[in-house]
């Protein structure tokens, strides 16, 4: 189990009047972190995922634990681990440390792949995952998580 990570400093446009990050932001953070991880930790890009059809990865699930206020400037370490593979969905754990190593936020997610029919009754509907999606998303386990497709 290796945790995927990067770091994002925060920046002007991330903060409040108070020179915190603004909450919203730490979500726009978690989906920069999340396209990173399918892009360089899966090797499935968003932007290849389609395949000649309109597949998406929808969050279906977010909880948020605010730890600690980050101020401007300071870089943070996320990582990101599975918890859960299902037939159509991925649970996620992502966490944010500071520069001081404290713990600043804590994401638990849940994704679905869907595919979208376009027309006149535009429809989404969860696929099953691709089995070597699956099995790349496993070098990403957490140690005492569930994986209901091995």
């Amino acid at each position: 189990m290796s945790a995927f990570t990067c770091q994002i400093k925060t920046r002007f446009n991330h903060t409040d009047p108070a020179g915190i990050v603004f909450y919203p932001r730490y979500y726009e953070m978690l989906n920069h972190v999340i396209e990173d991880w399918f892009e360089d930790g899966l090797h499935w890009p968003f932007h290849h995922i389609s395949n000649g059809k309109h597949f998406a990865f929808p969050m279906v699930k977010l909880e948020t634990q605010f730890i600690r206020p980050t101020p401007l400037g300071e870089r943070l370490t996320f990582a990101l681990l599975v918890t859960e593979i299902g037939q159509s969905s991925l649970k996620l754990h992502v966490t944010a440390t500071g520069e001081d190593q404290t713990m600043r936020i804590i994401f638990y997610a849940v994704m679905v792949m869907a595919e979208i029919t376009d027309g006149k009754d535009r429809t989404t509907k969860a696929v099953s995952l691709p089995a070597a999606l699956q099995k790349k998303a496993r070098s990403f386990l957490k140690p005492d998580s569930t994986n209901h497709n091995r």
